[in-house]
């Protein structure tokens, strides 16, 4: 694995050397390469994707269609999992739903999608989900509840939870926080395939990952707070491997805020801003140093 990770307290040491590309097309190569390791890896368990209707499950589910449409893979090798929200007994979900049309449209019709309802009124699996904040740490009720729903399915569950992220305009690694390395804990479903190793990491930084300037939203000058912070470089890079996925850009909430939901996540961001800044942290190289930028990592693997 990429990076070493340890809790209690939270620390991150990257492991291998990573670089910079000018190669926007690479990220697609190696999340096709990663699919073929993982499943060679974890050949006597059961392995399956999930599918939100977002870029990330959408990118990986059309690398996932390429290996079978090349004949690399049967059809049958993975199955998408996925989730309708019903609330007030109708779906809720523009996502879900713009997501279903995308699949049907480019997705082979032998891979297997297996479509799971989830009542958003219901109380015990609304407060299971929020319980698990104290373990993976991150006060979002969407991806609380798409956890839970992978844990109460069973197996292992490939996700795009953890790739190359700037914070700030100060570097590249300014910090690391315990939601984007929740995989990693004993009782995780979820193996992340963007943090598999260095070469699918360093695909992500590309020139424009690493040149573009770092802009706060602001309510006078951005649309929508969700939409701005939705727009990631990985985003563009996965466009530019699949042009289709513009058909679903922009993102919507996986769970939308409405009604009694909204509420739990009043809560959860209540949380977030009393507690999140005691689960972040800096990664480091393996003598201790605080990683700033590609140049420090390759000098120190080049002393090795």
């Amino acid at each position: 694995m990429l990076f070493d990770v340890t809790f209690n307290p939270f620390k991150v040491v990257l492991t291998q050397p990573i670089y910079s590309t000018d190669d926007y097309l690479t990220v697609k190569l190696h999340t096709k390469r990663v699919l073929l390791e993982i499943l060679d890896t974890y050949s006597s368990e059961s392995i399956n994707l999930t599918w939100s209707g977002g870029m990330d499950s959408a990118f990986i589910g059309l690398c996932f269609n390429e290996l079978v449409e090349e004949g690399t893979l049967p059809s049958s090798t993975f199955s998408f999992y996925t989730a309708r929200y019903i609330l007030d007994g109708k779906p809720c979900s523009i996502e879900f739903e713009r997501g279903i049309r995308f699949y049907e449209k480019y997705i082979n019709s032998d891979i297997d999608l297996h479509i799971y309802d989830i009542n958003l009124d219901d109380k015990t699996f609304l407060e299971k989900s929020c319980l698990l904040v104290n373990e993976i740490r991150r006060p979002t009720l969407g991806s609380l509840v798409q956890e839970q729903f992978r844990r109460d399915i069973g197996g292992r569950f490939i996700v795009g939870c953890n790739y190359p992220y700037r914070y700030d305009d100060t570097g590249l690694f300014t910090g690391a926080a315990i939601d984007q390395f929740w995989h990693h804990l004993p009782n995780s479903p979820c193996i992340s395939i963007f943090d598999w190793d260095a070469d699918i990491w360093s695909s992500f930084m590309t020139p424009f990952f690493i040149n573009r300037p770092i802009i706060p939203y602001k309510k006078t000058l951005h649309y929508d707070k969700y939409l701005w912070k939705g727009m990631k470089g990985k985003t563009v890079q996965y466009m530019i491997c699949f042009p289709q996925l513009f058909e679903l850009f922009f993102k919507h909430m996986t769970v939308p805020y409405i009604g009694s939901v909204a509420s739990v996540q009043e809560f959860l961001e209540h949380v977030k801003e009393q507690y999140m800044n005691t689960y972040r942290t800096s990664i480091e190289l393996p003598n201790g140093e605080l990683i700033t930028s590609v140049q420090q990592i390759q000098e120190y693997f080049n002393e090795r």
